[in-house]
């Protein structure tokens, strides 16, 4: 781990990211977002891992570029440290079309990948829509979801990833959103922790045989 200086580690440890270490990714970054996405995730992490490098910068230039989605990033010396990017309304279907090219080359060079029914099963969720939890909770129609979210090693326990989510509340607010939607591995127990901790609510109604989903107002 490169050495940090100490006012930069009291600013993760107490919140107080500054405006240069937080900021909106764009085209130019799509390298570097790919890069992070790789150290930070493998395929059992990250569906769009088992097409390869290409997929993912693919997905990047789209994320970036997308007027109905957004990436943000927390740097330290110009390094990247932490990602999380959000989509408004349904992510994986519309990333994958326009994806498709990057997609069909994955295909074509792992042919096998079309008959495992566990990645199908991985890419096929069900479909939000408006309705009332048992718990009274109502998750929005005009929501935003959470495509992915992660640290480099080097800069965890820091409270990145906490940072990053509200900058992203914000930034999802400013456009107009009514709610957050996460989608979460069962087995992935830390980010289940960590969203209930924060205060997201669980949603039954979206449980698949491998997902959870969480969701978070915003006011």
């Amino acid at each position: 781990m490169q050495a940090r200086s100490l006012s930069y580690l009291n600013n993760l440890r107490t919140g107080t990211m500054n405006a240069n270490q937080l900021r909106m990714a764009n085209r130019s970054d799509v390298k570097a977002l790919t890069d992070l996405h790789l150290r930070c995730f493998g395929p059992g992490d990250h569906v769009g891992m088992i097409f390869g490098d290409r997929f993912i910068k693919s997905m990047y230039r789209w994320q970036v570029s997308s007027p109905s989605c957004f990436v943000y990033v927390a740097l330290e010396d110009n390094r990247f440290a932490g990602l999380v990017g959000l989509c408004k309304g349904s992510y994986t279907i519309r990333m994958l079309t326009a994806c498709w090219r990057s997609l069909l080359l994955s295909l074509l060079s792992k042919p096998w990948l079309l008959f495992d029914k566990q990645l199908l099963k991985r890419l096929i969720r069900k479909p939000l829509q408006r309705e009332q939890e048992k718990d009274g909770s109502v998750h929005p129609s005009n929501y935003f979801e959470l495509s992915f979210i992660g640290v480099d090693d080097d800069f965890r326990g820091y409270g990145i990833a906490s940072q990053l989510l509200v900058a992203a509340k914000v930034e999802c607010k400013e456009r107009g959103g009514e709610s957050i939607v996460a989608g979460v591995y069962k087995w992935n127990q830390p980010s289940r922790s960590a969203f209930l901790k924060a205060g997201w609510t669980e949603l039954k109604s979206l449980e698949t045989q491998d997902t959870v989903s969480y969701l978070t107002l915003i006011e």
